[in-house]
């Protein structure tokens, strides 16, 4: 039998409210920009790896087909990416990076650098490291047990 945990040491509770002051964050810093909440995990990804798929960008992202879409066609109205279709397989879109995406890279990551000073403040090296740690594995876990779920489905 699992006993009941405090509100106050529930692990989601915390990660839920950690989720929404980062989207409140990310929406109110990115809005000059044009990139709204939905978009900029999109635009996150194809900085580490630029012309990835849209299936690609699905997965890394953890999102849906139809956000995934959706997404990318507000960066494309915004100017800071572009479709092509794949030479070798037709079926597949690839999403590149525009030139308007490449002059906001620095400001993109200096926000979201900012965010982790905001979270981490007071924290020693070694905290900030086991933190990263910790919540890596905590990823992994929820990683593990959502595909495990949707692959037994």
């Amino acid at each position: 039998m699992t006993t009941h945990r405090p509100r106050e040491q529930s692990f989601g509770r915390w990660i839920s409210l950690l989720h929404r002051d980062f989207i409140t964050y990310v929406t109110r810093e990115y809005e000059h920009l044009g990139i709204g909440p939905g978009q900029f995990l999109l635009l996150a990804e194809l900085y580490i790896e630029d012309g990835l798929s849209q299936e690609e960008l699905t997965e890394r992202a953890r999102i849906d087909k139809a956000n995934t879409a959706r997404g990318l066609g507000r960066l494309e109205r915004e100017g800071y990416v572009r479709r092509e279709r794949d030479q070798a397989d037709r079926r597949v879109n690839r999403v590149f990076l525009t030139p308007k995406a490449m002059t906001v890279q620095d400001e993109f990551s200096a926000v979201l650098n900012r965010w982790t000073e905001i979270l981490t403040a007071g924290f020693s090296d070694d905290e900030r490291v086991a933190m990263l740690d910790g919540l890596q594995r905590l990823a992994r876990n929820a990683d593990a047990n959502v595909r495990g779920a949707r692959e037994e489905s």
